[in-house]
């Protein structure tokens, strides 16, 4: 596979949109509001001036604007129904674990095909919208 189809294949998994996406030099530093453990690799985008979509980092990980929040509330639900309190999740964390799913998808995906081969690939044509 090609670096473009695997970002496609991922959106698809995800259900997200595509229109393009970067390869650039980044550095752990790239998303300022995000304690990063791994760099990122490439950020893909859902419209030309709209904003990133997710990215896919160095250890086949994915992030996107949502997921420092997304685990904090996610962490926060387990906790609450772990002392037997019950809430109703339905209308607000439903979509959330629905989206961290499809996350664990997509990382599966990358990782079963072994996409960081491709994706890591310190030869590889930058790719700069």
């Amino acid at each position: 596979m090609t670096e473009e189809q695997i970002v496609k294949k991922v959106c698809e998994i995800m259900g997200v949109k595509y229109s393009h996406y970067d390869n650039h030099r980044m550095g752990l530093d790239y998303f300022p509001h995000q304690e990063l453990q791994s760099i990122p690799k490439i950020v893909c985008y859902g419209s030309s001036f709209g904003r990133w979509q997710f990215a896919i980092l160095e250890d086949m990980t994915i992030i996107n604007d949502m997921t420092p929040f997304n685990k904090s509330i996610l962490e926060m639900v387990d906790s609450i129904e772990a002392n037997d309190i019950e809430i109703d999740t339905t209308s607000h964390i439903k979509p959330l674990k629905e989206e961290m799913t499809k996350i664990k998808l997509a990382e599966h995906f990358l990782k079963e095909n072994k996409c960081d081969k491709v994706i890591n690939n310190p030869n590889k044509k930058i790719n700069w919208v």
